[in-house]
């Protein structure tokens, strides 16, 4: 299998991702935030379940791409200067869990009642998944610009079995991310 295929493969699946997963996740979570500024009600739960996920996605998907990375960066001297360096990518999910842990605490207050919560909740909902999204498009960036598209075989091997496995282990919480959306649908409705 020609390590072109594996590249443009990759970049697929991180839009795809990012399309599909990602971003539908995040801007659920920013709605949710509008909607707490706007003096609705969401249960604290609802909240905690989105975080979970996207927890889940930096510790899985997100993970799993930068192990690509590295794989088949490592093999061989890329041509071209990076765009993004793997550095900032393999930091990214430690941003995101300090987002998630800023909106824990202000989802905390919210949940013990404390006056003024439900705004900051909000307030801080909407700001960091904005926030999240802005740099998600940094693993397709990179893809773009830093894998080499002259792998070795034994890399190429190795790339296509990472790659599957991925695809296989991360459909749950695709399928989890999914219901989610759904299940949170009533909580968008702002009174008129």
């Amino acid at each position: 299998m020609p390590a072109e295929y594996l590249v443009t493969r990759l970049q697929l699946e991180l839009r795809t991702e990012r399309e599909q997963v990602l971003e539908p996740l995040l801007h659920r979570l920013q709605l949710l935030g509008k909607n707490l500024t706007e003096g609705l009600e969401v249960p604290p739960e609802v909240i905690e379940e989105g975080l979970v996920l996207w927890e889940a996605y930096l510790r899985t998907l997100h993970d799993t791409h930068v192990g690509q990375f590295r794989l088949a960066g490592a093999s061989e001297d890329h041509p071209e200067r990076c765009a993004v360096p793997l550095a900032e990518i393999e930091s990214d999910p430690d941003r995101g869990i300090y987002r998630i842990r800023a909106i824990r605490a202000m989802a905390s207050g919210y949940k013990a009642h404390v006056g003024g919560y439900r705004m900051l909740l909000g307030l801080i909902l909407d700001g960091e998944a904005h926030a999240e999204l802005a740099w998600e498009g940094f693993e397709e960036d990179y893809a773009k610009t830093c894998l080499p598209t002259h792998l070795t075989p034994t890399v190429v091997r190795e790339w296509t079995a990472a790659l599957d496995q991925s695809r296989h282990e991360t459909l749950p919480l695709r399928e989890k991310v999914r219901e989610y959306l759904v299940r949170t649908t009533p909580f968008l409705v702002l009174p008129a």
